[in-house]
């Protein structure tokens, strides 16, 4: 009788074990199907998040393809912002805003990693840097990172070995400049790249600067032949209305000895950055979109990269925060 007493107790005993087991199992089952259904949430909105972020870029391409250069501000009234719009969404704390800057007004640095205009360009970009303030031997810097070779430029270029020295080590690009963030790279400030991104940029291949919208700094670095009373003529023609033509440009009594290169100047605008930010249930998204306007008229994304993006538009200057008004 003792002996099945003892037995169903120690039966008892196993079934309640089995039963926490169960439990055990059953609560760590269920954790697990909690965390999944939170990260396809996650992922969900995500995925909404770069819809309606690419919804965002969408605008600014057809917003792009009807711009018409004779209506574009000159350098001097909007350097920066072409477009700046804020879009209400269906919830009343979702919103959406858009800007387009000019990157067809900047000096081209990729043309450090051209052989055959790296010399030239190399002075243009010293010219450039004396001018808006800057150290003209960071030029130095620039056209290692972009050049094929491991020959230190001057006194103060950096190839491979200067940055294999970092930590974490890295090398050069040995490659055109894709992203604004690369020259985080080669150890400049905030103040600094803030400074060169208003008057250099990246271009992904060489086509020209917008001589209507161009600089008083790129015209000095980039026709260092020209005197006061010169300058101050090209610069007038140009706040004045702009040239209607290339050859308008080139044969103007204010570049007469000059020699120019037509291929380094264009009249129209073909590439813009798009930084679009949007807020939806309580979380935000960035987007910072390249575009390209082809001969055709059509307008491609050659560039995407989704935020945070909040250092670069403080570096451009811009402000993308989102609220609902």
């Amino acid at each position: 009788m003792r002996e099945r007493i003892q037995n169903k107790g120690v039966a008892l005993i196993m079934a309640l074990m089995v039963f926490a087991l169960i439990a055990a199992v059953s609560a760590t089952i269920m954790s697990q199907l909690a965390r999944e259904r939170s990260l396809i949430s996650q992922l969900q909105e995500t995925a909404i998040l770069k819809q309606q972020l690419l919804g965002g870029e969408a605008w600014a391409r057809a917003t792009f393809t009807g711009m018409e250069n004779s209506t574009l501000p000159s350098a001097s009234e909007a350097p920066l912002i072409l477009k700046k719009q804020s879009f209400n969404l269906d919830n009343e704390d979702d919103s959406m805003s858009v800007i387009m800057i000019d990157r067809q007004n900047c000096y081209n640095l990729n043309r450090l990693a051209d052989e055959e205009l790296s010399e030239q360009a190399l002075q243009e970009v010293e010219r450039l840097l004396t001018e808006i303030g800057l150290d003209k031997t960071l030029a130095e810097q620039l056209k290692d990172w972009v050049d094929a070779d491991q020959n230190i430029t001057g006194n103060t270029g950096h190839e491979d070995e200067f940055y294999q020295g970092l930590t974490p080590s890295f090398r050069t690009a040995d490659s055109h400049f894709i992203a604004e963030t690369e020259l985080k790279l080669l150890q400049f400030t905030d103040k600094t790249i803030t400074t060169l991104l208003s008057h250099f940029c990246f271009w992904p291949q060489d086509i020209g600067i917008n001589i209507n919208r161009v600089s008083t700094q790129i015209i000095k670095s980039m026709l260092p032949g020209l005197d006061a009373a010169k300058e101050s003529a090209l610069l007038a023609q140009i706040t004045t209305g702009g040239f209607s033509s290339l050859s308008d440009f080139i044969n103007h009594d204010s570049v007469s000895g000059i020699t120019l290169n037509e291929e380094d100047w264009r009249l129209d605008l073909a590439l813009v950055d798009v930084f679009v930010d949007v807020t939806l249930g309580g979380r935000s998204m960035f987007l910072h979109s390249k575009l390209y306007k082809q001969d055709s008229g059509s307008v491609v994304s050659y560039y995407r990269a989704y935020g945070p993006n909040q250092q670069l538009q403080k570096w451009f200057g811009l402000t993308l925060k989102t609220t609902s008004k």
